[in-house]
């Protein structure tokens, strides 16, 4: 009987142990067993034990009670030295009065609530078995029925941020503010970057050679405001994420369009203008190719500065520009048709006009930042990179200046 019963014992405890690790993999590590990405491996997966000890059977209901020690080789963790805003935009996301919006749910929360300063700066979390959006539609761009997955996916997470959006507008006065102070930002970060001694005047008389086509800093100054000026300034301000793109959506099973997780919190906005979300996910999707290749492909692509002209030469191959991939095109005009709809429900006319504007700004910046990497890396594929060139020619572009 006694052999019987530890036989029984042994059995339970095996299928406890196993329902437990189902349950921690499911909830808290998210991913399924890698087979639905088996072209692709994932990264290391996390290492769960699980173990009960100590039986005790106690009350009127018989019911057994187990210590159970559990163990994850695996987990998750963003320090920031300088702040804490990764935790401050969980929150933001995630605490609002009286509102629980769609995108809680898809959120990767911390494991502690810290209640010091040091401690705040720790995003520690659980490893998530998953692969980003951004990796998975350049993996699956020539698999039809993968890629309706992945775009049953990606119109989740566009309605999840449209959830976000209409839960926490507010109509706002001097609202296009937010646009001047990202262009004359932007100005700054150029002043920095070729030690301008005074921005107004050095930086802003930069002569630009793109191609051989001519222009100066100072004219797309003068375009950009007089673009933000012809603007309607009142328009309804909400909550954003700040980083849209494809690199921070973690898809862990892709059978389920809800089966994904948004990360980096670092740039949440509480009041933003979402025409700058959308800006993000288009200047990501239109110019991921250029990402992906810029390590691998060379030419006459370089970057001079001539301190004695104050001219900035840019060179790069123009069919660089060109979306090449089916999918990528697909996800565009998704975001495209998805704007349009946002723009209805916010009663927003001026969000075309606004959406040139903030690319632009966003093509700006990533065209100083190539720029800022190539000068502190110094490595051939950076000196050799196309993304600075081609960036500002962007930015120039979306003003009507390119």
């Amino acid at each position: 009987m006694q052999d019987r019963y530890e036989f029984s014992d042994s059995m339970l405890r095996k299928k406890l142990e196993e329902i437990i690790k189902w349950l921690i993999h499911i909830n808290w590590v998210r991913g399924k067993e890698p087979e639905m990405f088996s072209d692709k491996p994932l990264k290391k997966k996390p290492s769960i034990m699980v173990k009960l000890k100590e039986r005790k059977t106690e009350g009127k209901s018989d019911s057994i009670r187990y210590r159970v020690d559990i163990r994850m080789d695996n987990l998750s963790l963003k320090y920031s030295p300088n702040d804490s805003k990764e935790l401050e935009g969980y929150y933001l996301l995630s605490k609002q009065d009286s509102i629980k919006p769609k995108i809680s749910r898809y959120l990767l929360s911390p494991l502690f609530e810290p209640d010091d300063e040091e401690s705040k700066k720790l995003y520690l979390t659980t490893f998530v078995d998953s692969l980003a959006f951004s990796t998975l539609i350049k993996h699956f761009d020539d698999k039809k029925d993968t890629a309706k997955l992945l775009m049953n996916i990606y119109d989740d997470f566009l309605m999840t941020m449209k959830d976000l959006w209409l839960h926490t507008k507010e109509e706002k006065t001097g609202a296009l503010d937010i646009y001047r102070e990202k262009f004359k930002s932007r100005c700054s970060e150029l002043k920095e970057l070729f030690e301008f001694d005074n921005v107004s005047k050095s930086s802003l008389n930069l002569k630009i050679d793109i191609n051989g086509r001519m222009i100066t800093l100072s004219d797309m100054e003068v375009r950009f405001v007089s673009e933000v000026d012809k603007l309607k300034n009142d328009f309804a301000l909400c909550m954003t994420h700040g980083d849209e793109h494809g690199g921070n959506i973690l898809v862990y099973d892709l059978s389920s369009p809800s089966a994904w997780l948004l990360i980096d919190y670092a740039s949440v906005n509480k009041l933003g203008d979402w025409i700058f979300a959308i800006a993000k996910m288009k200047t990501w999707i239109e110019n991921q190719k250029i990402f992906d290749d810029c390590k691998v492909k060379n030419g006459e692509t370089f970057v001079k500065y001539n301190k004695a002209n104050n001219a900035l030469g840019l060179r790069f191959d123009e069919d660089d520009l060109n979306l090449k991939y089916q999918l990528y095109k697909e996800i565009n005009a998704r975001i495209d048709r998805f704007a349009e709809q946002v723009a209805s429900e916010f009663n927003d006319n001026d969000w075309k006009k606004r959406l040139k504007l903030a690319m632009s700004i966003l093509a700006f910046g990533y065209g100083i930042k190539a720029i800022r990497d190539m000068e502190a890396r110094k490595a051939p594929m950076i000196k050799n990179s196309r993304i600075g060139p081609i960036m500002f020619y962007k930015s120039l572009k979306y003003l009507n200046l390119a």
